[in-house]
């Protein structure tokens, strides 16, 4: 009996998991399994054109597989996207920085975090830009200030670490059009919500800013629609005016439970819905 026992083990032991068994084991009323690799070998068999083959080359640099779940508990919509063994470029990889994920609100209608890769971003950037960075460029003339603030797309991609959350809360109420004496539909109301995101290189930071701000552009767009960006040393917020105190102040008024907290941190990617709460803020918004 010990020497069977001895063998069952042994060969147990040397039965690797595969990715797809780990993601068929995992909790899900909605999954979907992505392999890139068994993709792209059935596809190129059936490429209509050189593009397509060139789709599929871009697209190596997502290496490996995906793996989404979706969970659907009492109104609550919760998606998962978890990382497999295999592949090693994963562009949504790693866990969320945790203070970033504490700043969420536990009055949310919506709220998640996820995690990008920024090599593996990057990567995937140099395959789509190929063709046109073997082209020699002629740049035009630029003046010393231009020169300063000169920024690529990948340095662009250092302004950040790749660590982002987000918020969506209640809807305002709508303002109703009194001179056709109609009620405003859903889509009048705006919600209140916010975007985080830790931040990487400050200095590349401030040129992308400046960049963006060029002839006041982005204070305009901001101001024309109730949005402010809200900054520190370490995180940047795109927000609406109702959750500007509490990302000044670096804490909500009803912080998220631990255990939600934990699990958003685990990344690399979770965000959570609740349908009931969306509705009934639907509802309260167009009241006239």
């Amino acid at each position: 009996i010990d020497l069977s026992q001895t063998i069952l083990k042994v060969k147990k032991e040397e039965v690797a998991e595969t990715p797809l068994a780990s993601h068929l084991a995992r909790p899900y009323d909605l999954a979907l399994y992505f392999d890139h690799g068994n993709f792209a070998q059935f596809a190129r068999r059936y490429a209509p054109d050189e593009q397509f083959e060139r789709i599929l080359e871009i697209s190596d640099a997502l290496d490996g597989n995906l793996s989404l779940a979706a969970l659907f508990n009492n109104g609550l919509f919760t998606l998962k996207l978890q990382r497999l063994i295999g592949g090693e470029n994963h562009l949504f990889s790693g866990s969320v920085d945790k203070e970033l994920v504490d700043l969420l609100p536990n009055d949310a209608i919506s709220y998640g975090g996820f995690s990008i890769d920024q090599s593996v971003l990057k990567e995937f950037l140099v395959s789509v830009l190929r063709d046109e960075s073997e082209k020699p460029a002629e740049a035009p003339p630029t003046t010393p200030l231009d020169e300063k603030l000169d920024l690529s797309p990948f340095d662009a991609l250092d302004a950040f670490d790749g660590d982002f959350v987000f918020a969506l809360s209640q809807h305002r109420k709508a303002t109703p059009i009194m001179d056709s004496g109609t009620l405003p539909d859903w889509t009048q109301a705006p919600a209140a919500f916010f975007l985080g995101a830790n931040i990487g290189d400050p200095r590349n930071l401030d040129i992308l800013l400046s960049r963006a701000n060029k002839s006041n552009l982005l204070n305009y767009v901001l101001s024309a629609s109730g949005l402010s960006l809200e900054r520190d040393e370490e995180r940047l917020f795109l927000t609406t005016a109702d959750h500007r105190r509490e990302i000044m102040s670096g804490k909500p008024l009803r912080p998220l439970p631990k255990k939600l907290r934990t699990a958003i941190a685990q990344g690399p990617l979770t965000a959570k819905l609740d349908l009931r709460a969306l509705a009934h803020s639907l509802r309260k918004s167009m009241v006239p």
